[in-house]
């Protein structure tokens, strides 16, 4: 869910008014991790949230650290 949800909104809004109609819905792929034996591969779905759990962390620190460079003051003389 958290890593479709914003997809889903750059997809679906519209730029005018900013709320959701049918007309701006497009189809999306989403991969699902499936079995040979066609079942739900549970244990592979939690190793993909664990590496988006770790992507998020690294892009909320480089966010932080952009947001302290943005309040970094240079003096030159």
């Amino acid at each position: 869910m958290k890593n479709i949800q914003p997809i889903f909104f750059q997809k679906t809004r519209a730029y005018g008014n900013k709320k959701l109609g049918t007309n701006q819905i497009i189809d999306l792929e989403i991969a699902i991790p499936i079995k040979s034996d066609r079942s739900f591969d549970l244990l592979l779905m939690e190793k993909i949230s664990q590496e988006q759990d770790k992507l998020l962390k690294i892009k909320n620190d480089i966010i932080l650290k952009y947001s302290e460079l943005d309040d970094l003051e240079v003096v030159i003389q």
